[in-house]
């Protein structure tokens, strides 16, 4: 059996086999002339199934000729190793972490970075796409995972290694969904994390539903704390498209419900509004209130103003109160009436009837907004 040392030089192979034209020095003559060697694998199965790594263009190898046969075979690639007469040659040693940089011909750069001994298997084809299986450990790196990488950056990531329990998949920006194991401090354990570093996130959903379910866990949040540092510039047809959050419905109904709190202090479950700034309700067909243990409307600053187009109903099974720390004005453009079944009482210091005396309602300044079937928001389309 003879071993020799070649360079491959052209892959063309029209028999689609595995062919190699490989220069080999002590063989061929001149410098143009190759001889064929035939591919090996560490594992086959006929046309069905294999590992084809076939090596590059200017790869130096290993061939080998079996005895009593006349074919070249592939044996395995070479990687320069440095001499003694070479600048920053260090021999090599047990030790810890390692004590000279890894050798340029590698594929990998950080296959010797927690020791001075190979603690990653990597595949990886000229344009970087790689499989890297890494299994490093020292007091200070502790890096156990498989990571499929593509050429541009998109990643795939199975991390085990301790204080991350994580998988990962990313796009060359960053942008990815991570879903962690039981140990990873930076998020709850099985949690699922989607992250954009800069553009939009879509969810589509075409002739069905979408639902989103808590089953005895914690809350449901949505939190948006924009600042406008990244709204768009320029002409924009929204221009102060950052900072809400909008809800709709084109078609049907907006549903808010609250459950009957049985497992609550505080009993019945409650629907919680607080806004900081102006509070509106705009709507374009009827409004009804509707509730069963009473109604309060408290403003503990400013006024309260009531404004309609057309008639006010108030119908109390009760009694109808109304106290003013002040005056209470009523003007009426046609009759004011007061009809009492039992009796009509008034009482005051002195009783005015037709002296001209009364103010009637023109002190209340009655505006419910500043145009009442218009409405503005953040986008200034009038409550549409």
């Amino acid at each position: 059996m003879k071993i020799l040392e070649g360079t491959v030089e052209d892959l063309v192979d029209i028999s689609h086999q595995g062919l190699m034209g490989v220069h080999v020095p002590a063989l061929c003559i001149s410098p143009d002339e190759m001889i064929p060697v035939h591919y090996v694998s560490p594992y086959g199965g006929d046309s069905e199934a294999g590992m084809i790594m076939i090596p590059e263009i200017h790869q130096k190898i290993l061939i080998v000729q079996p005895d009593s046969s006349e074919d070249w075979y592939y044996l395995g690639s070479i990687y320069e190793q440095r001499k003694p007469s070479d600048p920053g040659y260090q021999p090599l040693k047990k030790a810890e972490k390692g004590t000279f940089d890894p050798l340029d011909t590698l594929p990998d750069k950080r296959i010797y970075i927690a020791r001075s001994y190979p603690q990653r298997l990597v595949i990886q084809d000229p344009k970087n796409n790689a499989l890297i299986l890494s299994h490093r450990t020292s007091p200070d790196i502790m890096d156990i995972k498989a990571k499929l990488r593509s050429s541009k950056g998109k990643e795939l990531i199975l991390d085990d290694s301790k204080g991350i329990e994580a998988v990962t998949l990313k796009n060359e920006h960053g942008d990815g969904l991570t879903i962690t194991g039981e140990k990873n401090p930076a998020l709850a354990r099985r949690t699922t994390k989607i992250e954009n570093m800069e553009g939009p996130q879509y969810y589509i959903c075409r002739q069905s539903s979408m639902d989103f379910w808590v089953y005895d866990g914690k809350d449901i949040g949505i939190v948006n704390n924009s600042t406008g540092s990244n709204a768009p510039s320029g002409e924009s047809p929204i221009p102060e498209q950052y900072g809400n959050i909008n809800i709709e419905s084109d078609k049907r109904d907006i549903y808010l419900t609250a459950g009957d709190g049985e497992q609550t202090a505080e009993g019945d479950g409650r629907i919680m509004l607080k806004c900081k700034g102006r509070f509106q309700v705009n709507s374009e067909g009827e409004g009804v209130v509707q509730v069963v243990k009473g109604l309060n409307i408290e403003v503990t600053k400013g006024d309260f103003h009531l404004k309609v187009d057309g008639d006010i109903n108030l119908d109390a099974g009760g009694n109808v109160n109304i106290n003013a720390s002040n005056k209470i004005n009523m003007n009426a453009n046609a009759e004011l009436n007061a009809v009492g079944t039992n009796a009509v009482n008034m009482d005051g210091a002195m009783m005015y009837l037709n002296s001209g005396k009364a103010t009637g309602g023109a002190a209340i300044a009655a505006k419910a907004t500043d145009t009442a079937d218009c409405i503005n928001n953040h986008y200034d389309t009038g409550g549409e």
